[in-house]
């Protein structure tokens, strides 16, 4: 957002700030018209300047790929213009039709956009644009891994002015991700969204309205953090309480309880009629999690309480009452082979596909085993020598756990068994026995604490007495400068001057980390006995065993194994055709269920997510309300769910389970997930569960097509 001449000329970075924030467009007017030095900003420190160069590299790195393919480049940015001037000079270079114009600029007088690549698209005979028979699509490249909403805003905002430059429409928009894939999205899907996300732009620089802070993901980026960081602790904001969704907040406000004090202070009549249809767990966790976060502010000191009861309270189709352990019942029995693990990864890392360059365990033992990767196959072989060692470890001990804060850290191990093609046998039966144990859903599901966060550093002033990293100005002392060191470190190596107190320096802050974990875990414990002190029945969890494969997977191992040995022994006769055959078939056998595990594993996952995480997640719906009976279908009762707005790829005529159970809770007749609801069908005599997240029925059935693999 800039001024020109007089007039405020906006950019597509203002409408999707705008479309994450409308406060931040507010705050960006209010600084238009102050002296700088009058305007309280965040200034850039070393992550944002990482993001930064990380950013440019990548999208130098795609720029020198086009040249490579031999396309000729016209770059804009080397002309020192601005403006229409540059406009200019980037629609001379259309008409003189370049195969890519890099650092296109568009500008028509009210706005002003910078697009990465032009990219040239002859058209077929009898077709014509306005500089001839070409047009030119557009390509952005972005950090991020995948296709997200703003690029394609960004995109689409640039192809307005692109089509009255060139007199035809661009027909694709192309987002090159970090890990250099491209995505392509076409414009015709995405020009009504955005043409009506420019017009409330518009609406609002032209007729301000009065606008308040809300915590959003684009917090975390935001220039004006700080600022409304500031303003949330002056009036003691409702964003303040940890867990606090954005539309529960707005319901709270709207019934005059707008602070955590008053919140903490109101009678549960107050908090149930603010919070209409709200499930009364969820009720009873935001207001209790204010009155602990007062009472820390008055007394001084840490609080935290126990979830009582430590399950959750379902019922099966027939309607019998279930408890499914929550929280602190779900901790298996220590064993003396328990590890403890945590990875330090890079996400910028080749190239932005991303890196995890430190796996640290802690035995119970007092031994730290540290796993390094400075390049992919380091990578790789850290991945099998990581699955080896927690393989033969749970041998050794059958009764081990493997203990981690936050599901990052299976998460990876997932994604790198399946990118580096190792161990996803061994995986699979680790995850299979349920030897994982996130920490972080065990604190969430069973533990109140009277802070605003639940990261690990703040529990640690429970069971340490104090939290790491307060004060410390240099070196590691979080996740983020972990990675800003290391990526000062792969600087060095790569000049040849590596400093190898950079690494200790991340090895000692992931042995603390680890260490801390195994602290966690004995506090959590004694928690426990807590439990079972106040007459609670609390059984230990049954873990599973080691499950010997399959005899249809070992069948497709062995037919894998000799294709790829008559591959050898073709490439050696000379035969490259059929060993190019062999390879390609290889591959096939068995890919159907290297596919199906991420999806087999995510289904098994949900049941450990916290509803706000279950509305984040794009194959479970999470928060939903108590189902109300809505309409009859023949024989059956449909039955509706509401939830806050969330991506969902849940469709009309599948089956929606219970995240919890993994019942049946109907079929589903109709859903809309930016409107909030979902409708089931069940038989007049099946009551619904309670269920507080749906999800699908798992991986489609394709033994047709393994077997039609195996034929072949």
């Amino acid at each position: 957002m800039q001024r020109i001449d007089g007039h405020l000329v906006l950019s597509p970075t203002d409408l999707t700030k705008h479309v994450a924030c409308p406060h931040v467009t507010t705050l960006d007017l209010e600084a238009l018209g102050q002296p700088r030095d009058c305007v309280r900003e965040v200034p850039a420190d070393d992550a944002l300047n990482l993001v930064f160069s990380k950013g440019l590299e990548h999208e130098r790195a795609f720029l020198a790929r086009l040249r490579d393919e031999g396309r000729v480049v016209e770059d804009i940015a080397l002309l020192g213009l601005k403006g229409a001037d540059a406009e200019a000079a980037t629609v001379d270079a259309m008409r003189r039709g370049v195969d890519v114009v890099y650092q296109a600029t568009f500008f028509d007088g009210h706005w002003v956009g910078l697009a990465d690549f032009l990219l040239r698209v002859d058209l077929p005979e009898g077709e014509s644009s306005a500089l001839g028979s070409w047009r030119y699509d557009i390509a952005d490249t972005k950090l991020a891994r995948r296709l997200k909403v703003p690029a394609l805003l960004q995109m689409a905002t640039y192809a307005a002015r692109l089509e009255t430059l060139q007199g035809v429409p661009p027909q694709w928009l192309t987002v090159v991700t970090g890990d250099s894939e491209l995505h392509p999205w076409r414009l015709v899907d995405v020009a009504p969204y955005a043409r009506r996300r420019r017009e409330e732009l518009v609406d609002a620089v032209s007729s301000p309205q009065a606008t308040e802070s809300a915590r959003v993901a684009h917090c975390g980026q935001c220039r004006w953090k700080q600022r409304c960081a500031d303003e949330w602790e002056a009036r003691d904001d409702l964003v303040l309480v940890a867990g606090m969704r954005p539309d529960h907040r707005a319901r709270l406000r709207e019934s005059g309880i707008d602070t955590l004090e008053a919140l903490a202070e109101a009678s549960e009549a107050a908090v149930a009629a603010a919070l209409p249809g709200t499930r009364a767990a969820t009720r009873e966790r935001l207001h209790q999690q204010a009155r602990l976060q007062l009472e820390e502010r008055e007394t001084r000191q840490p609080q935290f309480r126990l979830v009582e009861p430590p399950w959750l309270v379902t019922r099966d189709r027939d309607g019998t009452e279930r408890r499914v352990p929550r929280g602190l019942a779900t901790l298996p029995a220590p064993d003396l082979g328990d590890v403890y693990l945590d990875f330090e990864g890079d996400p910028w890392a080749e190239g932005g596909a991303g890196r995890e360059y430190l796996a640290g365990i802690w035995t119970r033992q007092g031994e730290f085993v540290d796993f390094w990767a400075h390049d992919f196959a380091a990578e790789g072989q850290l991945t099998t020598d990581l699955v080896d060692w927690l393989t033969v470890r749970w041998r050794a001990h059958p009764h081990m756990h493997i203990y981690h804060y936050a599901p990052y850290e299976t998460t990876a191990l997932k994604r790198l068994v399946s990118q580096h093609a190792t161990r996803e046998h061994e995986l699979d039966q680790l995850l299979r026995a349920e030897r994982f144990v996130d920490l972080y859903a065990v604190v969430r599901q069973g533990i109140r604490i009277s802070k605003g966060s639940y990261s690990i550093k703040k529990l640690e002033q429970f069971y340490w007495g104090h939290m790491r990293g307060a004060g410390e100005a240099e070196g590691v002392s979080d996740g983020l400068s972990s990675v800003v060191e290391y990526e000062r470190w792969l600087v060095g190596r790569d000049t040849g001057s590596a400093d190898q107190a950079i690494l200790d320096d991340i090895r000692r802050y992931n042995q603390e980390d680890v260490e801390s974990t195994l602290a966690l875990h004995d506090w959590l414990e004694a928690r426990r006995d807590e439990h079972v002190a106040r007459g609670h029945d609390i059984s230990r969890p049954v873990a599973g065993e080691a499950q010997e494969i399959g005899e249809a997977e070992r069948a497709e191992i062995a037919l894998a194994e000799r294709l790829v040995h008559e591959a050898e022994v073709a490439d050696e006769a000379g035969e490259t055709g059929r060993a190019h055959a062999a390879e390609l078939l290889a591959g096939c056998v068995g890919w159907h269920r290297r596919e199906d595990r991420p999806e087999w594993w995510d289904f098994f996952s949900y049941a450990d997510l916290e509803p706000d995480e279950l509305v984040e997640s794009s194959g479970a719906l999470g928060a939903l309300a108590a189902p109300v009976e809505v309409g009859k279908v023949k024989q059956s009762i449909v039955w509706r769910y509401t939830f806050p707005p969330q991506d969902c790829a849940l469709k009309p005529g599948g089956a929606a389970l219970d995240v919890d159970t993994r019942l049946r809770a109907g079929e589903i007749v109709g859903i809309d997930p930016v409107a909030g609801w979902v409708d089931v069908k069940l038989g007049k005599r099946t009551p619904p569960p309670a269920a507080r997240g749906l999800m699908g029925d798992g991986p489609l059935n394709n033994q047709v097509m393994r077997d039609s693999i195996r034929r072949t």
